[in-house]
Formats: structure tokens, sequence, C-alpha cells
């Protein structure tokens, strides 16, 4: 299954890079790239939880949908960052609910952890959450 999905990803970022040399939209380009950023997650995950076959499918299910709704999100409420926050944190909540159901308790634990490292390190590259002061 690591096969792949490693050879999903590749094929993907082949695909982005053929149509970014013959000067696709930027739409298409935006497309591929959160095909990217989904596959790329589910196999973060697919690694370090030790995913089965069946949470990997369920997974990379629940990725897709919240990447989607969360881009969408950002498309209604640009500009207006309190609203931003608050349906921000309402999709991770649902998100988190829907792996709780898909993962188990240890894996869910470690999902848990790979989330609030991935947050630290958006919040210090300038994006993410951020510390109020």
């Amino acid at each position: 299954m690591k096969i792949q999905l490693f050879a999903l990803l590749l094929c993907s970022l082949l695909s982005n890079c053929a149509s970014t040399q013959n000067g696709s939209s930027a739409t298409s380009a935006v497309i591929d790239n959160s095909s990217l950023a989904t596959d790329k997650m589910t196999a973060d995950m697919v690694t370090h939880l030790k995913l089965s076959d069946v949470q990997t499918e369920q997974v990379k299910a629940i990725n897709i949908k919240y990447h989607e709704k969360s881009t969408s999100l950002r498309r209604e409420v640009a500009g207006d960052r309190s609203a931003m926050q608050s349906m921000r944190a309402t999709l991770k909540k649902n998100k988190y609910a829907e792996m709780k159901q898909v993962l188990t308790a240890n894996q869910y634990e470690q999902y848990i952890s790979m989330e609030a490292e991935n947050e630290k390190g958006r919040a210090s590259k300038g994006g993410g959450s951020r510390a109020r002061l």
C-alpha cells in the first residue's frame, strides 16, 4: 500500500510539473496542488500512524473532504479573520471527530500530536494559528 501511495504521489507531482510546463491555467495548478497536499498529508499519516489499507482509504477521504471545505471557506470569508478563525475551529473539531472514528485510540493520540507539531511549524513560519499577546 505504501508503494501505491508513493506511486500516486509521484504521478501527481509529475503531472503537476508537466501541466506547468505546458502553460496550464492557474486554476488547474491550484487543483493539482490541492491534490498533492492531501496526498502528502495522507502519506505522512500512513507512515507515522501505520494505517491499514481500509484506514488509509477512509483517512484520505476525510483529508480531501476537509481540504475542500477549508479551500471553500477561504473564498467565502476572504478578509474576515474572525469568521475564518471561528469556522476553521469548527472544521477542525469535526475533522478530529471523524478521524477518531477511523483511528485506534493510540493512532488518534499520535494524530493529535502530529497536528500540534504541524500547527507549531505553521505558526513559526508566519502562517496558521498564532499566540495572542
